[in-house]
Order: C-alpha cells, then structure tokens, then sequence
C-alpha cells in the first residue's frame, strides 16, 4: 500500500461535471461576458470572506502581481516577508525592483517570527509580504496592528489556506491584499484558478484599477495582462466553495488522527494550532526534535542514493518512511535560495534558524480526502517505526 497527497486536495464530484456542461451549453466560457459566472463567483466569494470585492483570476501568484501594483511599489523600497514560504510570496517585490528583508521563522509554528519583524522596519519600508504556513496562519492581529503603526501595506498569500479564519474572523479581513489559489492541489480548487480579496478599508480605487490590471489593456498607465478566470472555472468554484468548511473539517479530523497517534513520540513536534489560529491543514507539518534522535544511528552514516554525505534527520527520516511506501515531499528551501533572489544577491546565511528548520527538521505527512482509516493508521506506525530506528 502506498499512502500519498493526492493530485487533488478537494473532491470533484457531479456537481462540478453539471457546471461544467452548463457553462458549455450555454456557448459562453470565456470570462468576458458580465454578470455570467466569474461575476457570481466574485460575489460568493467575498460574501464567504466577509468582505465587499473579490476578483477571481488565473491564480493566486496573478494576485500578488495585482497588489504590488496597487500599492505602487518601486525600486528603492523595501518589503518585508518569510523566508519558509513558496518563492511567488515575494517574487513581485522582487520583480518592482523593491529589496527583500526576510524576517526569521518560528519554530513553534513555522510561520513568521513576528519579533523578527520591527527591528528590519526603516524609513523605506513600505508594505509586509507574508504568508501562511500550509494552512497555519500567523497572529494576523498583530501583524496588522504592526502595518498600521508603521503605516506598511500588509499583503498576504493565503495560497494555501483556503478558509482560514483567525479569531473567529476570516483571514481576508486582516490584509489589505490577500491572495488565494484555487489549483487542483488546494483545499478547493477550480482546477487552476485563484482569486484577490481586499479588506473594505482600502482605497475606494483600488478596486478598479486592480480590475483593470486583469486584462491587456490594463489601466493605460499600466499594462496589464490577462489574468482573467474564465466560466468554466468560475462554475467549478462556485460549487467548490459550500463544500469547503466540510473538506477543511475533513482535514482536521484526520490531522487530530495524526496528532493522537504521534503524541507519546517525543522527537516529532507538530506545529501548533491552538485557538484562534483555526488550522485548514493544506499539509500535515511536524519537525524532528534532533535532540531527540541519535546522530549515531546507522541511518545517519548511510549515504543516499546518488550523494557522497550522509543524510540530514529529515533526509532519513523520509527514506524510511518511503520504505514503507508513505510519501514525504520535500519541503521547500528558503525562499532566497531559489536563482530568482540567488541571481540578484541573496543567498544561503540569511536567516539561520529557517535554515535550520528546513534542511533538518520539517517534515510533512499525507492528507488526502480519500484517506481511510488503514492508511492513517499506517502513516502513524511508519513514523513510530522510523522514530524508533533514528533513536
């Protein structure tokens, strides 16, 4: 038996196969046509965020580029983002010219560091690029409350958190700008697609120009591109999102699984998610407490395939869990190691702990809608048995 992240993170049913043959019926799929189905999926979707305006698109990186042109971002200024985050958070800043800070990671949480934040704010500092970590978000608060005492723009990429919400609030009410992704892997999805909420206190005209920037002609200042999401997405999503609560309580339940079951192994250490961060579970994420493991330990002195070193805890850790046929994938590397930021001057050394974190103890562990109860029960004894023989 083999136990992976589906291909899809939502479950597609009848529901999205009528959608779909309607909006073909009717002739009329390409998203240009005014009060069709992208517009009613706009207006589902801020309703579920609480908010007046949201603008579906081909995705969420689609979002981000929107918001870095809202806020006028220019060379010269400077952002502020996280370093343990896909590269798209803080691709667009990169982009306009701006110089990244990367603040540090928590290791409680693997989110942002939000005490790392203040000290990197100057004089040139004009907006927070942050993101949530695979489902946990940060104290969106505090971050908030940040932003408007240094008088920052707060973008954020929810990419992966579908349905968030943070003390009782959804998370699209916290930054001025919030990026989802609706791609198939997501909590749900329209098969690629994404969507640009904004908070009602943002400028009144922030709405139009960032409506304009969704199509070639853009705002004639600006050129914009074609990010429009089309019927047939538009369809999908609207009967994707009454679904969501239920697939990301799904999430949770087999998460909880997880948690129990893993809860007398001292060297795992899952992220928390106490209240009110509400946890949506893109990912099971946990780290290995190295102190717990013995660096000694045969595994550690084995090399892997095709390398001449030993393999970090992580590394062993997802070789042994593979030979049990669970799939580990590995965790992104800080975002200022990909070529895009290596090309203009960042690099390795920047945020020690992240890196820590990344190359020797985050892990992930499946979470897939079709999962039965067998297969999480296997996940769990390879992780006791891997444990055991890193011990």
């Amino acid at each position: 038996m083999k136990v992976t992240q589906q291909p899809f993170g939502s479950r597609f049913g009848l529901d999205e196969i009528e959608a779909v043959i309607r909006v073909m019926k009717s002739g009329r799929v390409s998203g240009l046509t005014s009060e069709g189905e992208v517009d009613g999926f706009a207006r589902e979707f801020a309703d579920h965020c609480g908010v007046r305006f949201a603008l579906p698109l081909n995705g969420a990186s689609n979002a981000l580029s929107i918001a870095t042109h809202l806020i006028n971002l220019r060379q010269g200024d400077e952002v502020i983002t996280n370093p343990i985050t896909y590269i798209a958070t803080a691709i667009y800043p990169l982009k306009a010219g701006a110089t990244i800070r990367f603040a540090e990671t928590c290791p409680d949480t693997l989110n942002v560091d939000i005490d790392t934040i203040e000290p990197l704010i100057n004089e040139r500092t004009k907006a927070l690029y942050l993101s949530s970590y695979d489902g946990y978000v940060p104290n969106m608060e505090r971050l908030r409350r940040i932003a408007d005492e240094h008088s920052l723009f707060f973008i954020f990429d929810a990419a992966r958190c579908a349905g968030g919400r943070y003390n009782g609030k959804h998370i699209a009410t916290y930054a001025d700008a919030t990026a989802f992704s609706f791609q198939e892997q997501k909590n749900m999805a329209t098969c690629d697609g994404g969507a640009l909420v904004m908070r009602d206190q943002v400028p009144v005209e922030w709405t139009k120009k960032a409506t304009q920037l969704r199509n070639v002609r853009g705002t004639g200042e600006i050129i914009g591109e074609n990010f429009r999401m089309d019927e047939l997405r538009a369809a999908i999503g609207r009967t994707q999102l009454p679904k969501l609560e239920r697939m990301n309580d799904e999430r949770r339940e087999i998460a909880r699984r997880y948690t129990e079951g893993l809860a007398g192994l001292a060297a795992i250490k899952p992220v928390q998610a106490p209240s009110p961060h509400d946890h949506v579970y893109h990912w099971y994420v946990a780290r290995l407490e190295t102190s717990e493991l013995n660096q000694e330990a045969a595994i550690f002195q084995s090399p892997l395939t095709g390398t001449d070193r030993k393999p970090t805890p992580r590394e062993a850790f997802a070789s042994l869990l593979g030979e049990r046929g669970i799939d580990m994938p590995v965790h992104n590397q800080p975002a200022y190691m990909y070529e895009p930021f290596t090309l203009r001057g960042y690099g390795p050394g920047l945020c020690p702990t992240s890196e820590r974190l990344w190359r020797n103890e985050i892990f992930r562990l499946p979470i897939n809608l079709d999962m039965t109860a067998s297969e999480i029960d296997l996940v769990i004894d390879a992780a006791h048995h891997a444990i055991a023989q890193l011990s």
